[in-house]
């Protein structure tokens, strides 16, 4: 016999990819500041310099572009609860003092957006359900972490359309 699964939001990326960011560019502005002023401009030591503030400043980018799709998923499912049916038919959708009820048979169409793979092996998805009263409901993979391939939620999507998406980039579109 089936029970009733709960997916909650789990925040706990957001807070390292947070505090990893600011060491690094803390540690970009220290170590900055430190070649300045003890380094006399030598040709060698200028070019190590160069190419090394160039890899600094490349990781630097990638990693706030990071923390910048991690806060956009973060305002999206911060608080989320969705608990499924024991019978898989009923979805129930928590999130900030609004309960969301749709049934299985309300949703006329799944898009699944698969963005490219992102430094450190991170991944950022997110599936768009359509229901028959025009409602969008928006799921991350911080909530359901296999999204449509949980067998679970497989269950509660079966036999809908579906459309693939494959992101360029991974911020989550509101359109």
């Amino acid at each position: 016999m089936d029970t009733e699964k709960r997916y909650t939001f789990n925040p706990r990326r957001l807070i390292f990819e947070s505090v990893f960011t600011l060491a690094l560019v803390g540690f970009a502005v220290w170590f900055t500041i430190k070649a300045v002023l003890l380094f006399p401009a030598t040709g060698p030591l200028l070019l190590f310099l160069l190419f090394f503030f160039t890899g600094l400043i490349s990781i630097l980018y990638q990693q706030i572009k990071t923390w910048l799709v991690l806060r956009q998923y973060y305002q999206f499912d911060k608080d989320k609860t969705i608990i499924l049916s024991a019978d898989r038919l009923t979805l129930n959708m928590g999130k900030d003092n609004l309960d969301i009820h749709i049934n299985s048979d309300e949703v006329v169409t799944v898009e699944i957006y698969e963005g490219k793979p992102w430094g450190r092996f991170q991944n950022f998805d997110y599936i768009i359900l359509y229901t028959i009263d025009n409602q969008k409901v928006i799921i991350t993979q911080f909530t359901v972490p296999l999204l449509v391939h949980d067998k679970v939620f497989k269950k509660f999507l079966r036999r809908k359309p579906r459309k693939y998406f494959k992101k360029r980039f991974n911020f989550i579109d509101v359109n």
